[in-house]
């Protein structure tokens, strides 16, 4: 989790030097939150088999989950104040590969603990409300069950756009819609030949993770 620590402390250091300015006070401060999201992830990828055949494919899959939201909003002008925070989505997505004829060689991908860093400028609209958009980097940790090796854990980039409202008593409402693109994973067989349960190593898979997002958060700013 290096990279997640070492952005943070970048972005938090990028904007510890701009000026701020009282007339966008009522957004700023720490917030925290939880949040409710429905995902659609996307596999596109590739599988070779041991004659030298490639498929090209995708597979996906819906899920409800639950995380929660913690950052602090700068104030950096009038109208605009910038949110740098970190989310972190509870819940995994499985994906099985079944093995035609041979079931005891059958593979299945797991992707959970969706982690991200962000930075989200926001533009007020009114007194209570802004839009904003978001871009960021994120994680999630892979899992493989069945012949074949680990592929890497996931990482990509995140970009939403969205509405924050902010009631007089701190608590707010913010409803986003975004999408995160990781880099391209692989995997291969562990096996030198072929047996009950084994899968050659000549046979590999690539995918390039999507996860297509809208969620809902409720938190507190203090």
């Amino acid at each position: 989790m290096s990279k997640l620590k070492t952005m943070l402390f970048v972005l938090l250091a990028s904007v510890a030097t701009s000026p701020l300015f009282a007339s966008a006070s009522d957004w700023a401060g720490p917030y925290v939150g939880i949040q409710a999201s429905i995902i659609g992830v996307e596999l596109q990828g590739t599988h070779n088999d041991r004659a030298g055949d490639i498929t090209n494919g995708a597979v996906g899959k819906f899920a409800t989950i639950g995380g929660f939201d913690i950052g602090y909003a700068f104030p950096m002008g009038e109208n605009a104040f910038i949110d740098i925070g970190g989310s972190y989505v509870a819940g995994k997505a499985a994906f099985k590969h079944d093995n035609v004829g041979n079931s005891n060689a059958d593979v299945t991908f797991t992707a959970e603990n969706l982690m991200s860093v962000y930075l989200q400028p926001n533009f007020a609209v009114s007194d209570s409300s802004a839009i904003f958009f978001k871009v960021g980097y994120s994680e999630a940790e892979t899992t493989v069950t069945g012949d074949v090796t680990a592929p890497s854990d996931l990482e990509g980039t995140t970009y939403a756009i969205g509405t924050k409202s902010l009631l007089p008593s701190g608590l707010f409402v913010k409803t986003e819609a975004g999408f995160t693109e990781y880099d391209e994973i692989s995997s291969t067989g562990k096996s030198a030949s072929q047996a009950a349960g084994k899968i050659l190593n000549s046979v590999t898979v690539k995918a390039e993770p999507t996860i297509a997002y809208g969620a809902i958060t409720i938190g507190m700013k203090f």
